[in-house]
């Protein structure tokens, strides 16, 4: 009759480790005895939230991190953090820099978008190789204003291509930059084009599910600073995702771009994932726009270009700012 928690078998003992971030793990069983220790080291899944370690433990944690990550070949590793300091550590210095090509996972919040690029495409690790599960979330932005709009689409372009191996999931939302003088003046939105994907016909994604913009409900919308013109969604995204399955955008709009209504409304046979199933877009509202026709022009492409394949179309129009 099992009385204590050590009395419990290895794959129940890993299941209620997997409700642990993996500095928990290391500072509460870690040491207790031999064979958690055993279980910790070669068995679990590396889930790290780098925010959760404390200073007083860091230097200590990390040597032992190293040790495991180096003695460990088939970890599942993923980490969390808004510590840009505490992303350097592990992907700049010396001790991680060869150790980190097996990170499946990686969510970020407050770290610049250079960084991120940095870590991703040039960094010995290689993270465009294997990494799977990207979310990018709040308080990305970049460093410089005049280079924001270059640097964001880089970014993205490079994210949804043929050179992220393994990348089934993305999830991407930027901060606008802001002005740090006395002088009050409203963010501007962040355009998302995807330009340099249509010039790109061989290098398609294998994202499975893309989120642009904070994740909200049907009832409760959430203004979000990623837009997408619906235009360079479906001649310039679409086409080089073949295997999206899932599609969430936060904000997509028509204005100013009313001649692209007619080009729109006269294409009857643009790429679309044949796998798409779920699709939920909140769309602008412009002063002049008519707003029941954009949804109408929007639902028809997706079930006209799919033939009736999905099982979720959703389209919402975001409120006047003086409705709220």
């Amino acid at each position: 009759m099992v009385t204590t928690f050590e009395h419990l078998p290895n794959e129940l003992i890993l299941r209620c480790f997997s409700y642990f971030n993996f500095f928990e793990l290391y500072d509460l069983f870690y040491d207790l005895n031999r064979r958690f220790h055993h279980l910790i080291r070669y068995e679990s899944k590396l889930y790290i939230d780098l925010d959760a370690v404390s200073d007083a433990k860091r230097l200590t944690f990390y040597l032992n991190l190293n040790q495991i990550i180096a003695t460990n070949q088939n970890y599942q590793l993923s980490i969390i953090t808004e510590n840009e300091h505490d992303l350097r550590i592990l992907f700049y210095d010396n001790l991680f820099q060869d150790k980190l090509c097996n990170l499946k996972s990686l969510i970020l919040s407050n770290v610049p978008v250079e960084t991120i690029y940095s870590i991703i495409f040039e960094t010995t690790a290689k993270l465009y190789e294997g990494l799977r599960h990207l979310k990018l979330l709040d308080g990305i932005k970049t460093k410089d204003k005049e280079s924001e709009h270059d640097k964001i689409q880089k970014l993205c372009n490079n994210l949804i291509s043929s050179k992220m191996k393994s990348l089934i999931y993305l999830h991407i939302n930027f901060d606008p930059y802001e002005y740090h003088d006395d002088t009050p003046s409203p963010l501007d939105d962040i355009y998302l084009e995807f330009e340099e994907l249509s010039k790109r016909g061989e290098s398609l994604s294998q994202l499975e599910t893309l989120i642009i913009g904070e994740l909200c409900d049907d009832n409760d919308h959430i203004m979000s600073a990623p837009t997408i013109r619906f235009c360079s969604l479906i001649t310039n995204l679409l086409p080089c995702v073949p295997r999206l399955e899932t599609l969430f955008i936060n904000s997509i709009h028509f204005m100013p771009y009313y001649n692209d209504l007619t080009k729109i409304e006269r294409t009857t046979h643009l790429m679309i994932p044949s796998n798409l199933r779920k699709v939920t877009i909140w769309i602008d509202r412009f002063d002049g726009d008519n707003i029941e026709k954009n949804i109408n022009i929007v639902r028809q492409f997706f079930i006209n270009n799919n033939l009736l394949k999905m099982t979720s179309i959703k389209i919402f129009s975001i409120p006047y700012e003086e409705d709220f």
